[in-house]
Formats: structure tokens, sequence, C-alpha cells
């Protein structure tokens, strides 16, 4: 069994609400753009894609709330310079990010260390 980690991230818009990139968000989201599970953290480099993570995100809470009020929201912040495009990206990244429980510091602690010793091809010595 799993731990239990905290996989919810908050978004503030008219009020906050949670962002969980849950079983119901992850299995639609890969459906919709046809994109294997193994994918999804790197198409979050797409704006459309990552404000789809939200939307569904989202939507599997409220079901009534559809893209275009997520737009409308989402417009709403920008306009009063309460949100940038960088927070909607780092929103949908830490969502993906909790959902398949990546560790960010221990990822950046071994790209770190694989930097400084490079792995050898098997077999060439080198």
């Amino acid at each position: 069994m799993a731990d239990k980690h905290n996989d919810t991230v908050i978004i503030n818009l008219d009020k906050p609400y949670e962002v969980k990139f849950t079983h119901v968000a992850i299995k639609r989201f890969s459906s919709i753009h046809e994109m294997p599970v193994n994918q999804i953290p790197a198409a979050l480099g797409r704006y459309d894609l990552a404000t789809d993570i939200i939307f569904l995100c989202l939507n599997a809470e409220n079901p009534t709330m559809s893209r275009d009020d997520l737009d409308k929201l989402i417009e709403t912040e920008f306009t009063y310079g309460r949100m940038k495009l960088s927070d909607i990206i780092n929103i949908a990244a830490d969502a993906v990010t909790k959902a398949f429980g990546i560790d960010e510091e221990t990822d950046s602690d071994n790209a770190a260390e694989d930097a400084e010793n490079p792995k050898k091809a098997a077999g060439t010595g080198k």
C-alpha cells in the first residue's frame, strides 16, 4: 500500500480550489490527448496542456465547472495582476509531480550525482 502524502495544490481564483491530479483526471487527460501516462510530465511545457490538467482536476471535483468558466476565472486573475502565466504552469507541474510521487529534491540530487559520476557503458571500460 502506498504511503499517504499530501497531493493537493491550491489555485486561488475567485476562491481557493484544490488541484489534485487524481486517477479520474489522469485517465481523462491521457484519453483526450491520446498520451501515455509516462509522457504527461514532459507535456507540461505546453500551456494548453497545463491548463487542461488544471481543468480536469477541478472538473473531477466540481463537474459543473466548464472550460469556459476556468478560462474566465484565469483571465480575471491575469487582468488584475494576481496571477502570471508561469503560475498556471507551476500549479499544473506541482499537481503532476505530486500525483506521480516525484520527489523534486531527490531527483535534483540524483541529477547532480549523475553529472559528477557518469555511468560507464557495460563492457567498454569507459
